[in-house]
């Protein structure tokens, strides 16, 4: 009777072994759902946000089975609400926050310096005091270049405005290295012998007054330097731009796609897949080491013939040739 019992107790024990070898086994098999925080300043750098998730898909990060997005929209919030929206973000603890921007970046680091940071395109990390952080591991991302490709932009406007006359340079009051880009651009301006003209906003109120008192052919066209405001800011100041016949040399293609002239600079999309691909590696645990600062794949020149048109702007053989190529297509 005994020897009954204790074999039913060991076959149970066994069991109960083996159920909970299997629970346990099962429960660890999981993959681990990584909580990524993603936080956005404006409507056009979504674009980013965008390039960014298609990037992370492609690399095997998909959302609800082994990532999961919460997102800080910051696009319509005062400053107090932004600070708000942030902190939120960082108490739900997420694994890795992704910043659109150096406004973003800066707001994080200075909720948190716990969590790692992956940021799609900042002009010149080193300038804003970010590289210390890059090379303890905790920080990495894309440097967009801007401020580089400021003197690049006035070169590509010779070729395609014949005998530019006045240059209208506008800088962002707001922007941490507007002075570093107004010494660039006066620098670049006089290397090529052009005239530049240089005012800043730190409002859309004040950038529309500016551009509402401009008398047509005032200037030959307008480079707009690297910051915050003056992203969607020119895109949306376009009814103006048209009515002054002012030419406009953006940064991004993404402005192009929504009625800009032309632009010279490396894509959002693309800035945001590459960001995901670091962002891939710090997930994986090599935040502890170091990921690299990476620089733009692609840098191309996107035009908007219709636009170009639309303000009079006629093209010769040559400047097609330099816009457009050989072929007729756009040059990349």
């Amino acid at each position: 009777m005994i020897t009954r019992y204790k074999g039913a107790f060991i076959a149970c024990l066994a069991f109960i072994c083996i159920l909970g070898f299997f629970l346990f086994f099962n429960q660890s098999s999981k993959e681990k759902v990584y909580k990524v925080g993603i936080i956005i300043a404006n409507e056009g750098r979504f674009d980013k946000v965008t390039g960014f998730m298609s990037g992370m898909e492609e690399l095997g990060w998909h959302e609800g089975e082994n990532i999961q997005y919460v997102m800080a929209d910051l696009k319509k919030a005062d400053s107090n609400k932004e600070q708000e929206l942030v902190g939120n973000l960082i108490k739900q603890k997420p694994d890795l926050i992704v910043t659109t921007g150096a406004r973003e970046t800066e707001m994080v680091r200075g909720q948190s310096r716990n969590i790692p940071i992956v940021f799609i395109g900042i002009a010149s990390p080193a300038e804003w005091g970010m590289m210390q952080d890059v090379h303890t591991g905790e920080v990495t991302g894309i440097d967009n270049g801007q401020l580089k490709l400021i003197g690049k932009r006035m070169e590509v406007l010779i070729h395609i405005i014949s005998h530019p006359k006045t240059l209208l340079v506008i800088g962002d009051t707001k922007a941490l290295l507007t002075e570093t880009a107004i010494q660039k651009a006066s620098a670049s301006a006089s290397r090529l012998g052009l005239n530049i003209e240089i005012k800043k906003v730190s409002s859309n109120e004040e950038l529309r007054d500016l551009l509402m008192h401009i008398q047509p052919g005032q200037y030959s066209a307008l480079l707009p330097l690297p910051g915050y405001l003056l992203e969607d800011a020119i895109t949306r100041s376009l009814p103006i731009l048209k009515e002054k016949r002012l030419f406009v040399m953006g940064s991004y293609p993404e402005q192009v796609q929504h009625g800009l002239f032309a632009a010279y600079g490396i894509s959002f999309v693309e800035q945001g897949r590459q960001a995901a691909s670091l962002t891939a590696r710090m997930l994986s645990g090599h935040h502890d080491t170091v990921v690299r600062v990476e620089t733009p794949n692609q840098i191309k020149l996107s035009v908007n013939q219709a636009a170009i048109h639309e303000i009079g702007l006629v093209l010769n053989e040559q400047q097609r040739t330099f816009v457009y190529g050989s072929s007729g297509e756009e040059q990349k």
